[in-house]
């Protein structure tokens, strides 16, 4: 698993525990979060910001440079065509 991949992941983990945890998501909440697994922006936008710097700091604690990911997603996002960003960040 690359590192965007795992951006991905961990944005959905963190989204999944807010409030009252794993325990107050529907299934269909689960699974609309689910689909966005793979648009990482998507994930990672749709985070407010203390939930980003959760992701942020549980990179810091594991030694995964998110913060550079996301500043490089973000500068990627305003600086390339639309299909050109798609191809560089679509998780297979």
């Amino acid at each position: 698993m690359d590192d965007v991949e795992l951006l991905g992941v961990v944005c959905f983990c963190v989204s999944m525990q807010n409030r009252d945890g794993i325990m107050s998501k529907a299934p269909g909440y689960i699974g609309k979060k689910y689909k966005f697994i793979k648009q990482v922006l998507h994930m990672w936008g749709a985070l407010d910001n203390s939930n980003q710097k959760k992701v942020l700091e549980w990179g810091k604690y594991w030694r995964v440079d998110f913060e550079a990911l996301t500043k490089q997603i973000s500068k990627d996002y305003d600086d390339i065509p639309s299909t050109e960003f798609k191809q560089k960040y679509a998780v297979e």
